[in-house]
């Protein structure tokens, strides 16, 4: 597996989630809504990029570290 699930909680039956991922093809392994909620986050390792999940079920690169 390409990534590991380092937080989740629970708000009304959707799941904030934290992912740290090794390698940026690894995004694509993620799963998204309705397991996990908007705003869910994903770290990789590989190129310190932050990516998040957004209302359209995509994960898009937010910023890197």
């Amino acid at each position: 597996m390409g990534y590991t699930r380092i937080r989740q909680q629970d708000h009304n039956n959707t799941y904030y989630t934290e992912f740290a991922i090794d390698k940026i093809a690894d995004i694509n392994t993620l799963p998204t809504q309705p397991e996990c909620s908007t705003g869910s986050v994903a770290i990789c390792i590989e190129n310190s990029e932050v990516y998040m999940l957004n209302s359209k079920g995509e994960w898009v690169m937010i910023s890197w570290i």
